[in-house]
């Protein structure tokens, strides 16, 4: 099965699936040794920018598997390569930061950590995301694959992205000269702890995050004063637009792909002990599927806010601008359903098709210029025994668990980075070429 277009075929021959589950089984290491790697990474993060101590860590594990190893990619990105004859480039992904909230698991393992953002303050931090799973069970599966180099060829692009969060990481990595460091990949990777049980893995085709685009908008009042007639209101003005602009998706614009929504991010207004407030600033965010989509609100916002200002007598003037965050992540639908065929019949029912998630990721940036085939999936992270609990309850699930982003979010460690070292190797290993019996 040497032919790349082989292994791509939905329908997966079990002799393939049954070469594939023998050497996850045989080259597999001792998982404990990746959980305390969690533990250590979960207890000390850093933010977005500042991972320096997380970038040790990481390039000194690729080291000592026998990586070729290259930091401080755009910030504190590391690479590490693995050339194993020809074959395909696979790229799988991990992130390094961490996010400013302040842990309240009361796991032993808590981070106690404070430093300052790129802004300069003051900040609890927390792995509040999962990327310390993600890391661990990066590295994990780049261990077993290391090990298991007899039964595959092609080359590993091991990437640890500083600065998703932001987001800005993955772009910044391929300023600073990534594909200079290393060759481009045929084919990227990567995987996101989600709100399911831990030990489920999920892939589905298609739109899997929707893009993400700012609108930054100023309301500016020429006059000057408190008095009404000779200084009219923004504030008032900003706030009828906000509600204003609810109306756009559904009753301004057909929206053309599976997902829009815009919301107000940022609003600010004056100082404490302002008589009178002459500018406002709003920030809002635009979430789509489709570029039409997000080009017609952005048109709409504009429309409305020039309209209003004018309407208002003339001395309100406005700007608006859109400024990108995040691009789609949408699956290659080959690759998906190559992993989907795969996992089906490797985790049985402990895979499933998720519905499309809502928050952002920069992953698909890492391709470069010219776009690279992916497949990103979401891991389970919650414990089974909690999740069963929960679901007894009854009612909204998130009512009785911690997700993403909360300060109660604590993955169950074992299973969790298992899992995630089964899928990571096992996508690998499929999309790898096959090496022949008496190589």
């Amino acid at each position: 099965m040497s032919d790349a277009m082989t292994l791509l075929q939905p329908a997966r021959q079990h002799d393939e699936i049954d070469r594939l589950r023998r050497i996850i089984r045989d080259h597999r290491p001792d998982i404990s040794r990746f959980v305390d790697i969690y533990k250590d990474i979960h207890q000390h993060p850093e933010l977005s920018c500042f991972e320096a101590r997380t970038a040790s860590v990481v390039a000194k594990g690729l080291k000592d598997m026998g990586f070729s190893v290259t930091s401080s990619l755009g910030g504190y990105g590391v690479i590490g390569l693995l050339f194993n004859g020809l074959g395909k480039v696979i790229l799988l992904r991990a992130e390094l930061d961490a996010l400013p909230i302040e842990e309240k698991t009361g796991l032993s393992y808590a981070s106690k950590v404070r430093m300052a953002d790129n802004e300069g303050r003051d900040q609890p931090v927390m792995h509040a995301c999962g990327h310390d799973v993600h890391i661990a069970a990066l590295l994990a599966s780049l261990q077993l694959l290391y090990s298991a180099r007899q039964a595959w060829s092609g080359t590993l692009i091991a990437l640890f992205q500083p600065n998703e969060e932001i987001p800005g990481g993955a772009q910044a990595m391929i300023d600073d000269g990534l594909y200079n460091k290393c060759p481009r990949p045929d084919i990227m990777l990567a995987q996101h702890v989600g709100m399911s049980k831990a030990g489920l893995v999920a892939v589905r085709t298609g739109p899997v995050l929707p893009a993400s685009d700012y609108i930054e908008l100023e309301i500016f009042s020429k006059g000057i004063g408190a008095n009404p007639p000779e200084c009219r209101d923004p504030v008032s003005l900003a706030g009828y637009l906000l509600t204003r602009f609810q109306a756009i998706i559904g009753s301004d614009i057909d929206v053309r792909g599976d997902y829009a929504t815009l919301k107000c991010r940022d609003f600010r207004a004056g100082s404490p002990g302002d008589l009178f407030t002459n500018k406002v600033y709003m920030r809002l965010e635009i979430k789509t599927t489709e570029t039409i989509d997000r080009d017609n609100i952005f048109s709409r916002v504009e429309a409305i806010t020039r309209a209003e200002c004018k309407s208002s007598g003339g001395d309100i003037v406005s700007s608006v601008s859109m400024t990108p965050r995040a691009p789609v992540t949408r699956n290659n639908t080959t690759l998906a359903e190559a992993l989907q065929d795969c996992f089906g019949s490797y985790f049985g029912d402990r895979f499933w098709v998720p519905p499309m998630d809502t928050p952002v990721e920069d992953f698909s940036i890492l391709g470069g210029p010219k776009p690279v085939p992916f497949v990103y999936w979401k891991l389970g992270s919650t414990d089974p025994a909690k999740w069963d609990e929960a679901e007894k309850k009854g009612g909204n699930i998130l009512e009785h668990l911690p997700s993403n982003h909360s300060p109660e979010f604590a993955p169950a460690p074992e299973l969790t980075i298992s899992t995630g070292m089964e899928a990571m190797a096992l996508a690998a290993l499929l999309f790898a070429e096959r090496k022949a019996e008496s190589e």
